[in-house]
Order: C-alpha cells, then sequence, then structure tokens
C-alpha cells in the first residue's frame, strides 16, 4: 500500500510538471484550511474552503455537501484520541492538487496508537475545494492495533439479514440488492420470522430460499427459522432449547459472539422479535453488534413491523445496543415511502437480470423462473394494490423500503441520520423523554433517485457477496 501512495504521487508530480499551467497558490491556502478544521474540530472552516456540490470518495464510501463532510469528521474524531493529519508532500496545478499525508491517533475501542500514510487528490472549483478522493494504508493502521486482516475484507460490512420474505414484494428486493453488493458485504445468513401476512414460517422460510436459488448462492448461504410468536409469548421460555425462533435465535448469537475485527450488522426488515429474543437469552452480544431496523412512522403512531411486535422494540429501545431506526413514515417524503419503483421501470429494465441459473424456480405464483429479474417482473405485475396517487396505469409505483434500509448501510450519504433520546412507545404512541440518556440513530429524508439508480445498477451489474458459512 505504500508503495502505491508514493507511486501514484510520483505519476501525479509528472503530469503536473509535464503541463504548462499556472499553479495557484490559493489552493494550498483552502487545502490547509480543510486540514486545520480536521485536526481541530472548528468545522466553520470549511465554509471558507469547501464548495457546496462537495463529494468525497473514500473506497465505497461517498459524502455530498459540507454537512455530511462535517458529520464524517465528527465520526473521526469521535472515536478517536488526538486524531490528526499531517501534510508531507503537496503538489498543485491549476485544477487538482496531490497531498502525501500521515495520519495518526488511538482509537478509543483498542487504545492502541497507530500511524499510517496515505494520498488524497483535491479537485478544485472557484478558489474551493469541490471533491477528493483518498486512500490511505488501512492494513497497517489495523496491524499496528493488533488485528489481523486481509485488505479485501476492509470495505465490507458484515450482514446478517433478518426477513419476513413473503410479505408484499419489497424484502424479496432487498434481499436480491443485498446478495448482489458483493463488493460491499458478506452476508452471514438469513432469519426468517412470521409475521400478520405472508402465510406460516414455513413461507417466509421458502420465499427467502427462492430468492437465493434465484441469484445463484443457495448452496453459501444458510437460512434459519425464527419466532412465529411474539417477543411477550416467547420470553418465559428463552431457557428451554427447543423455544419458538430458537434456530434463528441461536444464530444470531453464534455470529455475533464470532472473532471479528468487524461488527456484526443485524438487518431486521420485518418485527424485531428475533433480536430481542437474541438480547435476552445472551446480553453479552450486545457491544459486538449494530441493530439497523426497518419500521416506524416515528414520531407518528403506527406502522407494520412496530405494531406486530411493539414489546420487542420497546426492549430493544430500553437496551443499550446500537440501534438505528430506518423510518418508514407511510406518505411521508421524509420515509423510505418516498423511494418507490414504477411498475414501467421494472417492465423495462429488470427482465433477465441477475446470474442465469440452470435449474427452474417455482415462484410463489406458481411459475418457473430461471433468474430474479423476471420474478421481480412478476412480483411487481401480481402485486395487489400499488401506493396511493400512484395506481393509475402506467405510473403505478410500490415503495421498496427494506431494499432503502440495504441502501443506507451500503452508503451512508444517501439519508440523513440524527440522534434522538430514546423515547417510550405506549399504545402505539411516541412518548419522547428527552432527558434520556439512551441515544439512538433515525434515519430519515432519502435519497430516492441515487438509491433506485444504485438499486437497477447493482442489478444489471451484479457481484455475488460472499459468507463465513
Amino acid at each position: 500500500m505504500i508503495r502505491f501512495i508514493r507511486s501514484s504521487l510520483i505519476i501525479f508530480s509528472l503530469i503536473i510538471n509535464g503541463c504548462s499551467v499556472k499553479k495557484d497558490p490559493s489552493h494550498r491556502e483552502v487545502v490547509h484550511i480543510f486540514n486545520e478544521a480536521w485536526n481541530t474540530g472548528k468545522y466553520e472552516l470549511l465554509e471558507t474552503a469547501v464548495h457546496q456540490d462537495y463529494l468525497k470518495r473514500e473506497g465505497n464510501l461517498e459524502i455530498n455537501g459540507i454537512k455530511s463532510l462535517v458529520e464524517y469528521i465528527k465520526n473521526y474524531r469521535e472515536s478517536y484520541f488526538n486524531i490528526k493529519i499531517n501534510y508531507l508532500e503537496e503538489l498543485y496545478s491549476a485544477e487538482k492538487a496531490a497531498v502525501n499525508f500521515e495520519i495518526e491517533g488511538t482509537p478509543k475501542k483498542s487504545g492502541r496508537k497507530f500511524k499510517a500514510e496515505g494520498i488524497v487528490i483535491f479537485q478544485f472549483k472557484n478558489g474551493k475545494i469541490i471533491g477528493d478522493h483518498s486512500v490511505f494504508d488501512q492494513v497497517s493502521a489495523l496491524s499496528q492495533q493488533g488485528y489481523k486482516l486481509e485488505p479485501q475484507e476492509l470495505n465490507k460490512q458484515r450482514i446478517l439479514f433478518d426477513t419476513d420474505a413473503n410479505n408484499e414484494l419489497d424484502d424479496q428486493h432487498a434481499l436480491a440488492y443485498l446478495l448482489f453488493s458483493g463488493n460491499d458485504f458478506d452476508v452471514e445468513g438469513i432469519t426468517v420470522n412470521k409475521t400478520k401476512n405472508g402465510g406460516d414460517i414455513d413461507s417466509h422460510y421458502n420465499e427467502a430460499k427462492r430468492i437465493l436459488q434465484l441469484c445463484g448462492i443457495d448452496q453459501k448461504i444458510n437460512i434459519y427459522k425464527g419466532a412465529s410468536g411474539s417477543f411477550d409469548e416467547i420470553k418465559k421460555d428463552i431457557k428451554n432449547p427447543n423455544f419458538d425462533g430458537a434456530d434463528a435465535v441461536n444464530f444470531i448469537i453464534s455470529k455475533a459472539k464470532e472473532s471479528n475485527n468487524r461488527k456484526l450488522i443485524l438487518l431486521p426488515v420485518g418485527k424485531l422479535t428475533n433480536i430481542a429474543l437474541a438480547l435476552l437469552r445472551e446480553p453479552s452480544i450486545m457491544d459486538n453488534i449494530r441493530i439497523v431496523w426497518l419500521g416506524s412512522n416515528y414520531p407518528e403512531s403506527g406502522e407494520y413491523n412496530q405494531e406486530d411486535d411493539p414489546t420487542a422494540l420497546q426492549y430493544i429501545l430500553d437496551s443499550k445496543v446500537n440501534f438505528e431506526i430506518v423510518l418508514v413514515r407511510y406518505d411521508r417524503p421524509s420515509g423510505t415511502d418516498a423511494v418507490k419503483a414504477y411498475l414501467k421501470d421494472i417492465r423495462t429494465i429488470m427482465p433477465g437480470l441477475g446470474p442465469k441459473i440452470t435449474k427452474p424456480v417455482i415462484g410463489r405464483d406458481g411459475i418457473e423462473y430461471l433468474n430474479f429479474g423476471d420474478y421481480s417482473v412478476s412480483l411487481f405485475e401480481k402485486i395487489e394494490d400499488f401506493d396511493d396517487g400512484y395506481d393509475q396505469g402506467y405510473n403505478q409505483a410500490r415503495a421498496l423500503f427494506d431494499m432503502a434500509a440495504v441502501a443506507i448501510i451500503k452508503n451512508s450519504s444517501w439519508a440523513i441520520a440524527t440522534e434522538i433520546a430514546s423515547p417510550f412507545l405506549k399504545q402505539s404512541k411516541w412518548i419522547e423523554r428527552p432527558q434520556n440518556d439512551r441515544k439512538i440513530i433515525i434515519w430519515h429524508d432519502f435519497n430516492k433517485d441515487e438509491i433506485m439508480k444504485n438499486f437497477y445498477y447493482t442489478m444489471k451489474n451484479h457481484v455475488l457477496v460472499s459468507n463465513s458459512n
């Protein structure tokens, strides 16, 4: 990695020196203001140095705008003691700059200081930084902290997907989107639960299995049956080895306990029963997981996933586990309800997409399919009702709630994350607790255009995930 960084700087130097361009001294000034904001936390400085259309790229991560940049820097500064970036060498042209830097700090979690080199390429517009693309020697940084991690794993996130797979059609699209994002995720496994719609637990299991088969990955990823009942109904039997949902719950616990340098993300897109039972049965996994749940109309009442097991939700809200809610907010532009797929686009784009399997899979409609794309079209064409306001002919549309939850884990810049004091849910109504020290994250205001654009791109350019089974 160090060799790559230095080679990149040499190449950029040759490019600059070979061009007859006038070097702008103001570029150096804004680059150093940018660095000062990083090192001091004086974020107001960024207004003078960073263009309003700023875009940062770092591996699979994209940061859009000054507000998102501030949050990105804050996360670093809050996670490390004495985090600092020092510039080692700088090269400037009329429109770009290359900086060889050294980053050092002490992670609060490990307490072991690291120091690593990197390079960042800045782009300028109207005297301000409009974008940058950076890489640094993450392998060295992690090894100094005692971690052993292969370079190709660094940017992948560990996901365990918990789903009521046979409910409507968004679960299927979320799962396919996840399975086709192999550059971003390792999928540890799938757990299913029974909700009010979609049949019994076997129906949800079978639908999840269909999607794995249609995506050509059913031999690599396992599915586990979870709870049919509610948290209140099952919790009294939690010490019984054969309690309702035991297979899924025990699997969640085992994956959370695995020694791994990457935190396990639990992604439930149905009721929270399996997750709450896992925490009840084994509280020690709390520090090893991050829960990103699709559900709730907060601060308004109602929502399908919430109402299916509100006690499970409240149990998690009252715990200390890292908990994030990807809001639904029916009929509101700020929720995942706004992330819609149009039937006309599904019919045009999806046919034939995904790996071509050799053995036909019988869909829940009784028809044989050889790829996920064709099944997607069928799911949309056979859905009984479309969203209000989009129920006439050409403009028929359906929200892909669950898929949006996958999307914001993939790229956090596609929504806004807000920290709130954990509220209390009483008879389906939210009661605020502003003095509560327990904090959670709510995700809202989704960039529906970018999410749908990436969804279709991923369907066309699929890279199958790996796993650790």
